[in-house]
C-alpha cells in the first residue's frame, strides 16, 4: 500500500463512525480532514439478521460521504476489537522458508471456528538479536466481517484494508508516541467495552475489558434514579458539575472494577513476558474524559498515566483547522492507526479485508492500464481483421462456395459427418462441416460435466448428514458406565416386580442407586468458559468418616466404609483426569435426580468415575471415544430432601408402625413413585460437565496398559 499516497481511515464505533484523512507529503504525514458521525442509537454487530445495523451504518457512510469530498478515496476501515479473534503464540526458531506452513498449522489449532468460515491473517513479531519469534493470529467470521464492509461497497468506497481496532491502536502509538526499547499500555476506553494494548519492544498484545463508558452511565441509573440519557448528560458535565464530588463516589466502584481488570490483564501479561518493565499508561477515547480517571488510575496502578492531548507525528494541512482536531484527539487514535497503515508507515501489515473486495480493488487500480492494453488490442485486432477478409477474399476465388458458417450441429448427425468422406467435398465445406460437430460435442460436454457437479453437491450434503451421528450414543453411553453398578439384584431387574421384590430384601438408604430426573444440554463454543474453574488434585477437603462408619460392630457398615475409602482413593485420580485440558468447542451437559443412598460418596463416586472413564489414557481409546470430559471445581451439588416438622413426624409414624400411620395424608412429593416408600432422607444432586469435541490430549500411545488395569479394578471394587 505504500504507493497510495491519500488515504481514509474510518473507525467503526458502536457509537459513531469516526474518519481521519491523511496524505503524504514528503516524508511528513499530513491530516487533510476529519468527520465525526453519530449513530441514532448503537450499534448492535449480534442482532439477530443485521438489517438494523446494516442501515444504521449505511446512513452513517453517506452523511459522511455527504459532507466530505470522498470519490475516488481508499478507505482503510477498523471493527471494534470484540469481534475480532486474537491470539498470540511462541514459535521456535525456523527458516523463514518455513513459517508460512507453521502458521497455517496454528491457526487451525488456535481458531475457534470452521477455518473456511472465517477471514484470517497473522504477524510475526520478533526482538533484534534474538531468536525467538511470536506470531499474533487474528480472524473474524467472514459473516460478520460483512456486516461492516458491505455498507461502504455499497456506497461505492473502495476499502483496501480492514483492521481490528486493538491493531490499529498499535499502529497509531508506534507511529506517534514510540518508545524504543521500552513497554507502554494504552488504555482506549469505549462506550461498550475498553482495549488494552501492550507495545514491547516491537511486540504487542492486546485485550477487550468488557468496561467501557456505557458502565459508568449505567451506574448513575441506578445510583440517582434517572433515565439514561440524563444520565449520560450528567456523566459527561460532572466535571464541572457542582455536583462532582457525588457523581465521583457513585462511579467509585467502576473505577475500582476498571483498574481490577487492568491489573489482571498486566499480571497475565507479565507472566509469559517477565523481562517486561510496564512503567507507563497513554489513555485515549472519551472514557478518559470522566472526572478523576486519570488520577484513580495513577494512584491504583502505580504507573505514570498520561492522556493524549495532540498527535506529535501527524502535521494538519492548511485546510484543516487544528485546534479542532486537538479536541478530538481522544476518539481519533483508531482512525490514525488505520490511516498510517493505508500509507504503509505502520509496523503491522495483516489485513481481513475479504479476497473478493481486495481482487475488486486491484482491478480498479489497474483498470488504466487494462485500458491502455485494450486499445492496443483492439488497434492488433482491426489490422488481423482485415488481413483475414483480404484472405477470405482470395480463399473464395480459388475453393468455391463460401456461404458455410460454423453452427449447431444434432448430436444424431456427427457420425455421419465423421464417416463422411471430403471426395466431392469442398475442403472449407468440410472443415466447417467438422468444426460445427466438435463445437456441438463441446457444449454437450459442457452441459454433463454440469449436471455432475450438482449431484456431487447433492451427495455431499447427503454425507454430512452421517457426521457425528454416533456422539450422542457415545455420551450417553459414558454416562451410564459411570452409574454404579454394587447392587447387582437391583441393576438387574427386568421387570417392575423383579424391581420391588430386590427392593425389599435392601433397606433403602443402603442402595447404592442414581436416579436420573432430566439430562439437558447447550452447545458452548468454549467449553471451559461455561464450566468454570477445574477441578485439581487437592481441590477439595476429604470429610471425615461419620460415626456410623466406624461402628464395627455390622459388617455391613464395614463395607461401607471400605467402599467409601475406596472411592475417596479414586477421586484425587478422577480430579486429576478431569482436570486441566485442552479447551475447544462442545456441550455442556446437566444431569439432575437423586439417590436414596444414606450419604453423598455414591454421588462423588459418579462424578469421578465420568472424569476417569471421559478422559481415557490410551491414545487408541482417546481417539475412538472422539471427546474427552471437563469437570469444574463446584460442578457436583446435592442437598437432603427435607420437609417440614409435620412430615417429619408422619415420617417417624410410618416408620415406628404407630396405628393409623398408613392413613397419613403425605403429599405427592413424599413417596417414591415407584417404591412408594418415603424419600425425604433422598439426596437431591445436580452434576454439570462439559463434553469437548477432541481426544483427550494427554493420552499416549504407552499408557494404554495403567489405563486398563485402573478401569478394571474400579469396576471390580
Amino acid at each position: 500500500m505504500a504507493g497510495e499516497k491519500v488515504v481514509w481511515g474510518i473507525d467503526v464505533g458502536q457509537c459513531a463512525l469516526k474518519a481521519l484523512k491523511v496524505q503524504l507529503v514528503g516524508d511528513d504525514v499530513e491530516a487533510v480532514a476529519f468527520d465525526i458521525v453519530e449513530h441514532p442509537k448503537p450499534l448492535n454487530p449480534n442482532e439477530r439478521g443485521g438489517e438494523a445495523m446494516s442501515e444504521a451504518l449505511t446512513q452513517a457512510v453517506e452523511t459522511l460521504m455527504s459532507r466530505n469530498d470522498m470519490v475516488g478515496n481508499l478507505v482503510v476501515i477498523g471493527v471494534p476489537g470484540y469481534q475480532a479473534f486474537t491470539r498470540f503464540t511462541k514459535l521456535p526458531p525456523v527458516d523463514k522458508k518455513q513459517l508460512p506452513a507453521i502458521v497455517q498449522f496454528e491457526a487451525g489449532q488456535q481458531i475457534p471456528y470452521d477455518i473456511d468460515q472465517v477471514i484470517w491473517d497473522y504477524q510475526i513479531f520478533s526482538e533484534q538479536d534474538s531468536p525467538d519469534l511470536e506470531v499474533g493470529i487474528f480472524c473474524m467470521r467472514t459473516e460478520q466481517l460483512d456486516r461492516y464492509v458491505t455498507p461502504f461497497t455499497n456506497s461505492g468506497l473502495q476499502p483496501i484494508i480492514v483492521q481490528p481496532a486493538p491493531l490499529a491502536l498499535y499502529n497509531f502509538l508506534e507511529h506517534d508516541a514510540h518508545r524504543p526499547g521500552k513497554a507502554t499500555i494504552l488504555l482506549d476506553i469505549g462506550a461498550e467495552s475498553t482495549d488494552l494494548i501492550v507495545s514491547d519492544r516491537g511486540s504487542v498484545w492486546t485485550r477487550a475489558i468488557p468496561i467501557g463508558g456505557n458502565s459508568f452511565t449505567e451506574r448513575l441509573v441506578e445510583a440517582f434514579r434517572l433515565e439514561f440519557p440524563k444520565a449520560e448528560s450528567l456523566k459527561r458535565s460532572a466535571a464541572t458539575s457542582k455536583y462532582a464530588r457525588q457523581v465521583f463516589q457513585a462511579m467509585r466502584p467502576v473505577y475500582q472494577d476498571l483498574v481490577g481488570e487492568i491489573q489482571r490483564s498486566v499480571g497475565r501479561y507479565s507472566q509469559t513476558h517477565r523481562e517486561a518493565a510496564l512503567d507507563k499508561v497513554v489513555g485515549m477515547g472519551n472514557g478518559f474524559r470522566l472526572p478523576g480517571l486519570q488520577k484513580f488510575l495513577q494512584q491504583n496502578l502505580g504507573m505514570k498515566v498520561e492522556r493524549v492531548s495532540a498527535f506529535n507525528a501527524l502535521k494538519p494541512g492548511p485546510s484543516l483547522n487544528a485546534p479542532t482536531l486537538n479536541e478530538n484527539v481522544l476518539s481519533l487514535g483508531v482512525a490514525y492507526g488505520l490511516a498510517v497503515q493505508g500509507i504503509g508507515r505502520s509496523p503491522i501489515a495483516s489485513n481481513l479485508l475479504p479476497p473478493k473486495i481486495g481482487k475488486r480493488a486491484v482491478w480498479r487500480r489497474k483498470r488504466s492500464w487494462f485500458a491502455a492494453a485494450a486499445a492496443c488490442l483492439v488497434l492488433a485486432t482491426a489490422s488481423l481483421w482485415a488481413r483475414h477478409i483480404l484472405d477470405s477474399g482470395a480463399l473464395e476465388r480459388y475453393a468455391g462456395d463460401g456461404d458455410h458458417d460454423v453452427r449447431r450441429v444434432n448430436i444424431d448427425a456427427i457420425p455421419r459427418i465423421a464417416a463422411s468422406s471430403p471426395e466431392g467435398m469442398l475442403p472449407r465445406k468440410y472443415s466447417v462441416e467438422i468444426l460445427s460437430a466438435a463445437t456441438s460435442l463441446s457444449k454437450e460436454w459442457g452441459r454433463l460435466d454440469g449436471e455432475i457437479e450438482t449431484k456431487k453437491e447433492e451427495v455431499q450434503e447427503i454425507m454430512t448428514i452421517l457426521e457425528d451421528q454416533s456422539l450422542w450414543l457415545k455420551i450417553l453411553d459414558l454416562v451410564h458406565s459411570a452409574l454404579p453398578t454394587e447392587d447387582g439384584e437391583l441393576v438387574k431387574a427386568e421387570s417392575l416386580d423383579a424391581y420391588l421384590e430386590a427392593a425389599k430384601k435392601l433397606p433403602r438408604q443402603d442402595r447404592h442407586q442414581i436416579l436420573v430426573k432430566s439430562f439437558s444440554t447447550a452447545y458452548a463454543a468454549s467449553v471451559s468458559e461455561k464450566i468454570g474453574p477445574l477441578e485439581t488434585p487437592g481441590g477439595e477437603a476429604m470429610e471425615e468418616p461419620t460415626k456410623s462408619r466406624k461402628s464395627k460392630k455390622s459388617k455391613a457398615k464395614r463395607k461401607t466404609k471400605s467402599r467409601t475409602s475406596k472411592s475417596r482413593g479414586r477421586g484425587a485420580g478422577a480430579r486429576e483426569a478431569g482436570g486441566a485440558r485442552t479447551d475447544g468447542r462442545g456441550f455442556v451437559i446437566t444431569i439432575s435426580g437423586s439417590t436414596p443412598y444414606k450419604n453423598e460418596d455414591v454421588l462423588t463416586d459418579f462424578r469421578d468415575r465420568l472424569a476417569e472413564l471421559g478422559n481415557p489414557k490410551d491414545l487408541a481409546t482417546a481417539k475412538k471415544l472422539g471427546f474427552h470430559v471437563l469437570i469444574g471445581k463446584d460442578s457436583l451439588r446435592r442437598e437432603k430432601r427435607d420437609s417440614n416438622a409435620e412430615m417429619r413426624l408422619k415420617e417417624r409414624a410410618l416408620r415406628s408402625g404407630s396405628a393409623g400411620a398408613e392413613d397419613l395424608e403425605l403429599g405427592e412429593n413424599a413417596r417414591d413413585p415407584v417404591t412408594g416408600e418415603i424419600w425425604v432422607g433422598d439426596w437431591l444432586f445436580e452434576l454439570k460437565f462439559g463434553v469437548v469435541l477432541g481426544a483427550n490430549p494427554e493420552a499416549t500411545e504407552t499408557s494404554a496398559d495403567a489405563g486398563t488395569s485402573g478401569s478394571d479394578t474400579r469396576r471390580k471394587g
